[in-house]
C-alpha cells in the first residue's frame, strides 16, 4: 500500500552531517508521497501533528529525540493516524521500545513494512509521557544533561548520572496508589514507566508494557553512593527490583504530594512539577508504528 507521510523534524537533533531530505527520498522512492517540516520552537511539533489530521496524511513520523516524539504524539492522541519514529536523539527510549532500528536508512526501510497498533500514554497532571516520567535522581540527571546540550552521548549521560546521585537528597513524598491511603516515602527516585527503559537501554521498570492499561512505578529509598555504583549493573540486566531499597508497583492512578514543588523529567525533558500531582494512564490513546 502506498502511504502519504508527514515527517516532523527537530533541526537540532541527530548528527550535524545528516541531511534528512535526500535520505528520505532515496529510501522511500516511489513507495510513498511525503513532506518534511522542521520545527522552529517548542510546541510547534504538536501543531504540525494536529494539522496533519486534517491534511490527508496516512502516517506522521517524528524525526528527533524523545522530546520531539512526545510533542508529535500530543498532536495525535485519540485519533487513528499512527505515529512513526526516526530515532535522531540521544537516548531514544521510545524508539527502542517500539523496535525501531537505530540507523536512519534502516529505520526508514522499517517504516515501510511496520504495522499500526494502539498503546497507552501516561499522564502527570497536564503532562503526557510515552516512556517514563519521574522525580528525584532521574529528574536531576535530565536537568543537568539538558543544560549541557552541546555534550550528548552515553558518557556525558553517565557523568551527569554520577553527579546527580552525589547531589540528590531524599524527598519526602506522600504516595497514594490506586485509591489507597497515602504512605510517606523518603525517596531518592520515583520513576513512572509506560515502557521499560530510560535512554541508552537502562531498564528502570522491567515488567512495563505500553498496552496493559497500567503504569509501572519504581521507588528507590535508602540509597547510598556506593550502593548506587555497585547496583548500576542492574539497570542494564533488568534486575533493578533486586536492589535493596527498591519497590516496584503497578498502578492505574497515583497521587504524589511533596513539601515543595520538585523538578520532573517527562520523556527526557526537564519541567517543573507541583506540590500535589495526579498520575494516570490513558489506555490505547495513541496509534503507533511498531514491530
Amino acid at each position: 500500500m502506498r502511504y502519504r507521510y508527514l515527517f516532523i523534524a527537530n533541526p537540532g537533533a541527530g548528527p550535524r552531517d545528516v541531511d534528512l531530505e535526500p535520505v528520505i527520498g532515496q529510501v522511500l522512492g516511489s513507495s510513498g508521497a511525503w513532506d518534511l517540516r522542521y520545527t522552529q520552537h517548542p510546541g510547534e511539533a504538536v501543531d504540525f501533528a494536529r494539522a496533519a489530521r486534517e491534511e490527508g496524511y496516512d502516517r506522521v513520523v517524528a524525526a528527533g529525540g524523545d522530546g520531539t516524539v512526545n510533542e508529535v504524539a500530543q498532536g495525535l492522541l485519540d485519533c487513528p493516524l499512527p505515529l512513526g519514529v526516526l530515532p535522531l536523539g540521544s537516548g531514544n527510549a521510545f524508539a527502542r521500545s517500539m523496535g525501531v532500528p537505530r540507523t536512519l536508512p534502516q529505520a526508514l526501510t522499517w517504516l515501510l513494512s511496520s504495522s499500526s497498533r494502539p498503546i497507552d500514554v501516561g499522564t502527570i497532571d497536564d503532562h503526557v509521557f510515552l516512556s517514563t516520567a519521574g522525580l528525584g535522581i532521574d529528574a536531576e540527571v535530565c536537568r543537568r544533561f539538558n543544560s549541557h546540550g552541546h555534550r550528548r552521548g552515553l558518557w556525558p549521560y553517565i557523568h551527569h548520572s554520577l553527579k546527580a546521585v552525589t547531589a540528590c537528597r531524599p524527598l519526602p513524598v506522600d504516595v497514594a496508589v490506586n485509591g489507597q491511603d497515602a504512605r510517606t516515602r523518603l525517596a531518592y527516585l520515583v520513576a513512572i514507566a509506560n515502557t521499560p527503559q530510560y535512554g541508552y537501554g537502562a531498564t528502570i521498570a522491567p515488567d512495563a508494557r505500553p498496552d496493559d492499561g497500567q503504569l509501572d512505578v519504581c521507588i528507590v529509598e535508602d540509597l547510598t553512593f556506593w550502593r548506587a555504583i555497585v547496583h548500576t549493573r542492574r539497570l542494564f540486566s533488568g534486575s533493578i527490583g533486586q536492589m535493596p531499597g527498591v519497590t516496584l508497583l503497578k498502578v492505574t492512578q497515583m497521587t504524589l504530594q511533596c513539601h515543595t514543588a520538585p523538578h520532573l523529567q517527562i520523556d527526557g525533558e526537564s519541567v517543573e512539577g507541583t506540590i500535589e500531582m495526579r498520575v494516570g494512564v490513558r489506555p490505547g490513546a495513541l496509534e503507533v508504528l511498531a514491530a
